[in-house]
């Protein structure tokens, strides 16, 4: 009689075995799945935060850009720029050169993110700027991409 009793309980952990081969399958299945959503996210988020420190980087340039010719015109055109100016998350330095007619100026600003002593992200830009007497006449970026008076 225990020789009847073990053939009926082989089945049962027979199907019992191949119930968990069958879960454990499906759970590295599962675990891979997520790894790569994981992954995506991860690269998702990287791509989206180094194009905010890109545009915020930009908007400190700009920043400097406007400041300095907001200078200019308040001061007549006797104004030199800034060197490490504070602003938001980032610092900002302007150079200002006096072009061929006294009252054109090249504004250059160069704008650094950082996170602490670390700079994260730096941008260049410059604009050319024309005052008449207290008043900004015309300011216009220049990309130097594409602007061939700009400096290589």
């Amino acid at each position: 009689m225990m020789a009847v009793t073990s053939r009926l309980s082989t089945p049962a952990r027979s199907s019992r075995g191949s119930a968990l081969i069958v879960v454990v399958m499906l759970l590295a299945a599962i675990g891979v799945l997520l790894a790569s959503l994981l992954a995506g996210v991860n690269r998702t988020m990287a791509r989206e935060h180094a194009a905010w420190r890109e545009q915020t980087a930009r908007a400190l340039a700009e920043a400097g850009i406007q400041r300095a010719a907001a200078q200019l015109a308040e001061r007549g055109g006797a104004y030199s720029g800034e060197k490490d100016t504070l602003l938001g998350e980032g610092y900002y330095t302007t150079k200002i050169v006096r072009g061929i007619g006294s009252n054109e100026f090249t504004i250059t600003s160069i704008a650094r993110l950082r996170d602490g002593a670390h700079v994260l992200r730096r941008c260049e830009l410059t604009a050319k700027a024309v005052i008449d007497g207290k008043r900004i006449v015309s300011l216009e970026y220049i990309d130097p991409r594409t602007d061939p008076r700009s400096p290589t």
